[in-house]
């Protein structure tokens, strides 16, 4: 678990499953985005769905986080899909160059976007 800005934190899904989250903004993308597929033929749809997913919850974090409610973003790795999730909020509500956010959540939590980084299509939309 880690905590990339106050009150908005990273966990792996197994994680979230034991915890009272009666006053926490969860958003479980391991159920919320089952239909994400590798199959190339859907690449164009799921992407589409992907990111009208990620303006959604970026834009319910940011009204939890202003009422002061914790967020727990969670993900099975915690290291793609969470991550690219706090990625596009901090760069839409930070205001925050791509390189910054990458270089800022790669020193709290290491693995993130391990290897190569997924979805950078959405980063920059976010980016602009």
């Amino acid at each position: 678990m880690t905590e990339f800005i106050p009150d908005l934190w990273l966990y792996k899904t197994k994680h979230t499953r034991r915890m009272n989250l009666r006053n926490v903004f969860h958003v479980n993308t391991e159920k919320d985005l089952d239909y994400l597929t590798n199959e190339p033929s859907r690449l164009t749809h799921e992407l589409a769905k992907l990111y009208r997913y990620i303006e959604y919850k970026i834009s319910e974090i940011y009204k939890n986080l202003e009422n002061n409610i914790m967020v727990i973003v969670s993900c099975n790795s915690a290291k793609y899909i969470g991550p690219l999730i706090i990625a596009c909020f901090l760069i839409k509500y930070g205001k925050m160059p791509i390189g910054d956010v990458l270089n800022t959540m790669k020193s709290k939590q290491a693995d993130v976007f391990d290897g190569q980084i997924m979805y950078s299509q959405v980063l920059e939309r976010f980016g602009d």
